[in-house]
């Protein structure tokens, strides 16, 4: 029986930058595969490394 292949992971990397919003908005984030995630962008940037680092 053979096994199925494994698809790679890319790894796209990013840099959050910090600055003063006047206004509410959103991040949204979409994978290769088509998933969104939706944050709001006065999620603190260390709320987002963590979300994403177990994605």
């Amino acid at each position: 029986m053979k096994t199925p292949p494994v698809k790679k992971q890319q790894v796209i990397p990013f840099v959050i930058h910090e600055q003063a919003f006047t206004q509410p908005s959103m991040i949204k984030l979409t994978t290769p595969n088509g998933y969104q995630l939706d944050f709001e962008s006065t999620l603190a940037h260390q709320a987002l490394a963590k979300l994403l680092s177990v994605l």
